[in-house]
């Protein structure tokens, strides 16, 4: 998973919307799907960031 993680985290950042993003495991109570961490670049809307990052990583 770590590697994966690691290429999620790449392939996030590459968005022009993006300013940083990590990724990790969840934890056991969270489920078995890798949870991200992203930073957005200053003045993006957030929320359509939101709805774009699954199709960009996809």
């Amino acid at each position: 998973m770590h590697l994966f993680a690691a290429w999620v985290a790449q392939v996030l950042a590459l968005h022009p919307h993006v300013r940083e993003a990590a990724v990790r495991p969840m934890r056991p109570d969270e489920g078995q799907r890798p949870k991200a961490f992203v930073v957005a670049q200053p003045g993006t809307d957030v929320d359509a960031l939101r709805v774009a990052l699954p199709a960009w990583a996809g």
